[in-house]
């Protein structure tokens, strides 16, 4: 909370006080705000895609909470006191951290939110930070958080027979085919 403060001189007793109002002494100044003891809980993440997933998150006692993403390592670094982060859904674009780590969501709600922009067939690690902030002072909780991590799903692929399946001396089969989307997968089993 923000406080204002005017110092006034007096002289006298009783009914008797004369008050100078004129340039009293003014100061402004604001209590700290309170680092939240309990955080946020990612409590599933679903709907997996090749390119997006949906984190859904259960609230701590912060008023917000910040969500870091890194893909192929857990996150290792932390967000600095009194510091505001850009946020984005889409990964990369919001603030960068460090080593493939970015700021995801920086919000006042929970529930489901789907981060988009992902690389299909890459595991990503999460962590949420519980948060109070008022004005330029941010305490974020460092000393509890939550994780998790999820796996991208693969391209579907089809394929498409060319020609009969032959079978070859040697237990092979062979079968000519081509794949669809553009991916070259070879045609021996």
């Amino acid at each position: 909370s923000q406080y204002h403060f005017a110092v006034f001189e007096y002289n006298g007793v009783g009914n008797a006080i004369n008050y100078l109002t004129e340039n009293p002494a003014r100061v402004n100044a604001a209590t700290l705000i309170g680092t939240p003891s309990l955080v946020s809980q990612i409590t599933s993440i679903t709907s997996i895609t090749v390119k997006s997933a949906t984190v859904n998150i259960f609230p701590g006692n912060g008023a917000q909470r910040l969500i870091l993403l890194r893909k192929w390592k857990p996150v290792e670094v932390t967000p600095e006191l009194n510091k505001y982060y850009s946020h984005s859904l889409s990964y990369g674009s919001g603030s960068f951290l460090a080593d493939s780590t970015y700021v995801i969501l920086s919000t006042f709600g929970t529930g489901n939110f789907t981060i988009t922009n992902l690389e299909p067939l890459t595991r990503y690690y999460a962590k949420v930070f519980e948060f109070n902030s008022q004005g330029d002072q941010v305490a974020y909780l460092l000393s509890s958080t939550s994780t998790a991590t999820f796996f991208t799903d693969g391209p579907k692929i089809t394929l498409k027979a060319l020609q009969q399946v032959s079978f070859c001396p040697n237990n092979e089969i062979v079968v000519p085919f081509q794949a669809t989307e553009g991916y070259s997968i070879g045609n021996r089993y």
